[in-house]
């Protein structure tokens, strides 16, 4: 091998190493906090409430769209569903967790486009967030204000999800007032299991659904 080809492959190290040592830095600082990712979706889904107002006084389903664009993204499904479900998680085939996850997230859908009606028009406030370094889960406090009232307490759990495609902070649980959304699905859903069976509670789920959610 000659000294050039040498002197080239050496160069060629130091620059890939050189370019590695500048891409951490980069993707490091591309995940976004978790409580950025809380506040961030609020903003941006106050502010699509906002733009399509009229679009959504005509066509009140229009919100189920917004909620499906802009904040189930940010959700942990797989985990959620997983959770919620329990020990019928582990007894139910690949088909049926499939179509549960599917179930459960047009039951999310539909639980956040009620919620904002009621409370897209109040101010949120987020406490500061206690994130030990390396954590692969925290969790971010907030408070909705609520007239002539106490704040209502929304308490969101983070974990850290690594795909193929992204790095990012997802919510897997949501607590209101102190009653956990999982928790809270986990025990009727149990009931209803133990009555019909899994099949019929994702029945039961996916049934009278708007048509924008199909």
């Amino acid at each position: 091998m000659s000294k050039n080809s040498v002197r080239y492959r050496k160069k060629s190290t130091f620059l890939l190493a050189l370019l590695i040592l500048f891409l951490i830095p980069i993707c490091a600082a591309s995940l976004l906090p978790p409580e950025k990712v809380i506040a961030n979706t609020a903003t941006e889904m106050i502010a699509a409430l906002k733009t399509d107002e009229a679009l959504l006084e005509r066509d009140p389903d229009h919100v189920y769209e917004l909620v499906n664009r802009i904040m189930i993204p940010n959700f942990d499904l797989p985990l959620m569903a997983k959770r919620v479900l329990g020990k019928h998680w582990r007894r139910a085939d690949v088909q049926q967790r499939k179509e549960f996850t599917a179930a459960f997230k047009q039951l999310l859908v539909r639980a956040y486009a009620k919620s904002l009606v009621n409370y897209s028009e109040r101010e949120i406030h987020y406490l500061p967030v206690r994130k030990k370094k390396g954590a692969q889960s925290v969790t971010v406090r907030s408070e909705v204000d609520r007239p002539g009232k106490e704040p209502l307490n929304v308490v969101y759990r983070l974990r850290l999800k690594e795909t193929a495609k992204e790095t990012a902070w997802k919510v897997f649980d949501v607590s209101i007032d102190g009653v956990s959304l999982v928790l809270n699905y986990r025990s009727t859903f149990s009931k209803e299991i133990k009555k019909g069976g899994l099949s019929l509670l994702i029945e039961k789920i996916t049934k009278n659904r708007p048509n924008n959610e199909r």
